[in-house]
């Protein structure tokens, strides 16, 4: 890590920030060195993450999860429905994994047999 701030001016300022105010936001999360005025998405609390997390899988996975509900329970999203087979599963894992910041994810989706 120590190499990344060597790229900081260490007397100057940055956008008129010291550079220990840009190597905290750095370490903090809330800018990167390409953009330091990048706010990552924090603050959310869990309703909204749940409806993210709904509105990514139905963009990426219309209509292959019957049923779809996203709930939230203790700092965690639990995915509930049911999908005809486990990669579609897993799909909808990797999508909800996208949004998820600290969340942590239960993904109870059923994998159910075409009839």
């Amino acid at each position: 890590m120590g190499t990344l701030f060597s790229q900081v001016p260490t007397n100057d300022a940055v956008d008129g920030h010291t550079a220990r105010e840009y190597e905290a936001s750095f370490v903090s999360g809330v800018a990167t060195l390409e953009n330091p005025h990048r706010q990552l998405r924090t603050g959310l609390v869990g309703e909204e993450v749940a409806q993210l997390v709904r509105e990514q899988l139905n963009v990426h996975l219309p209509g292959r999860i019957g049923q779809l509900k996203v709930s939230v329970a203790e700092n965690s999203i639990v995915l509930t429905g049911s999908c005809s087979s486990y990669y579609t599963k897993q799909l909808a894992q990797h999508v909800a994994m996208e949004v998820l910041t600290s969340e942590r994810l239960v993904n109870q989706l059923a994998v159910l047999k075409a009839k």
